[in-house]
């Protein structure tokens, strides 16, 4: 279980074998990256740990050149692919290439694991707690607020409170919310499985159904049924029989409208809410429609 404690042993071997190795005095010579060069000030690393930490960087740098070496044109064809009219290429090309990109992730994640061996336990848990405490902008809020000193050793105890007990509960817990995460996993999959069956039934009843009617069939079920909630919604006003009729022409046309594949079971429920917003503003009267808001 990967903890910020516990970072990745033994790869440092495989990454380095074949690369020349450096020595202090060469080491030294280049700049290292900015997030590194704070690394060796804020955790005041000694002499042997800036050493190995430059060898590392050096064997980083020439594992990732080496891994865009070897995929550059794979992941121009795929881009290229992906830019092109074959839909059906374009989606395995955008597949292939995600697959890639996860590789090289995977690659950076353990390259930047393997550079912070060269910390100790301590030394990991609060350059941890340093990178949170950026990742959080705890470092602009100190600047914006003019913190004291005291206030900001303060905020970063906090962070690095946190990340103990980040680890800690990893420790105790993290093995038990993978497996528990597993199992929910798994029951939401039948759960889904069996909501498709279930749509995939109502949607065979629905077919069944319509193919005993004629599309002019179908169309008058879908417009009877609008027109039925529609009197139920607008009852209170006491619709005149001119307006029912018109608010049943609405519906015909409105039902006209909707494609033929569409749910015969569930096109009552389905009403569309333009429909009953034009009933409002076209059939109803001034009188009626205040007559709709008395009481809500």
């Amino acid at each position: 279980m990967k903890t910020y404690g516990l970072w990745i042993t033994g790869v440092a071997l495989l990454l380095l074998t074949g690369i020349p190795a450096l020595t202090a005095v060469e080491a030294r010579k280049e700049a290292l990256p900015p997030e590194y060069a704070a690394m060796v000030t804020q955790l005041n690393l000694n002499d042997d740990q800036q050493a190995q930490l430059r060898v590392k960087l050096e064997a980083t740098k020439t594992s990732q050149q080496n891994w865009e070496q070897a995929h550059h044109e794979q992941i121009s064809k795929l881009q290229a692919d992906i830019r092109g009219e074959d839909k059906v290429v374009a989606a395995k090309s955008r597949q292939q290439l995600d697959s890639l990109m996860n590789e090289r992730n995977k690659l950076t994640s353990t390259l930047k694991a393997d550079i912070l061996t060269v910390l100790s336990p301590d030394q990991q848990q609060t350059w941890a707690a340093l990178q949170l405490y950026r990742q959080n902008h705890l470092d602009e809020m100190v600047k914006f607020f003019a913190l004291t000193a005291d206030q900001e050793t303060k905020l970063k105890e906090a962070e690095i409170a946190y990340i103990t007990g980040h680890a800690r509960w990893e420790q105790e817990n993290g093995e038990k919310f993978i497996a528990m995460q597993k199992q929910v996993n798994e029951l939401n999959a039948m759960l889904n499985s069996l909501k498709e069956a279930l749509n995939k039934m109502d949607t065979d009843q629905a077919a069944a159904i319509a193919a005993m009617l004629t599309p002019e069939q179908q169309i008058a079920w879908r417009a009877h049924g609008w027109q039925t909630r529609l009197e139920g919604m607008f009852n209170r006003t006491k619709l005149t029989d001119d307006q029912l009729a018109k608010i049943k022409d609405m519906c015909l046309q409105a039902s006209k409208t909707l494609p033929s594949s569409t749910n015969i079971m569930r096109s009552w429920g389905d009403m569309p809410r333009k429909l009953q917003d034009d009933v409002n503003a076209q059939v109803l009267t001034d009188a009626q429609r205040t007559a709709m808001t008395v009481g809500k």
